[in-house]
């Protein structure tokens, strides 16, 4: 199996990049297409989506959709040289959301060469003092 490699680290970065951008277009079929088909996503509210389709028609019914977002990717940790561990934070821009700051947990698999995200969870980050 190996040892991941630098285009392994690139390849993972793309991925989390597809989706801010795919974000940020408001384009939700191209949102979901770094997920595998049976990926699962947790909001920052704590709903749970199973599947690509789920997860790109809650992008298509989202109350921040058209909201720009940042999203910078914190650490990248490789579990095996096939699995890696990817935790971001991002910030919807102008957003009338409780949350100060979303952290993401992101596990993404390789599979014949090709990276897809697994598991996407979201936690919302209050501003402080606020509970």
């Amino acid at each position: 199996m190996g040892s991941p490699t630098m285009q392994d680290i690139a390849a993972i970065r793309q991925l989390v990049k597809d989706c801010a951008q795919a974000w940020n277009r408001q384009d939700s079929i191209a949102w979901g297409q770094p997920f595998a088909e049976d990926a699962d996503l947790r909001t920052a509210y704590g709903h749970k989506l199973s599947g690509r389709a789920a997860i790109v028609q809650q992008v298509q019914e989202s109350q921040c959709r058209g909201i720009p977002m940042e999203l910078h990717i914190e650490s990248i940790r490789f579990i095996r040289a096939d699995v890696a561990c990817v935790e971001a934070v991002s910030q919807l821009l102008q957003a009338d959301i409780p949350f100060e700051q979303v952290i993401s947990a992101i596990v993404a698999v390789k599979n014949d060469d090709i990276w897809r995200i697994v598991i996407f969870n979201n936690a919302g980050v209050l501003p402080k003092g606020a509970g």
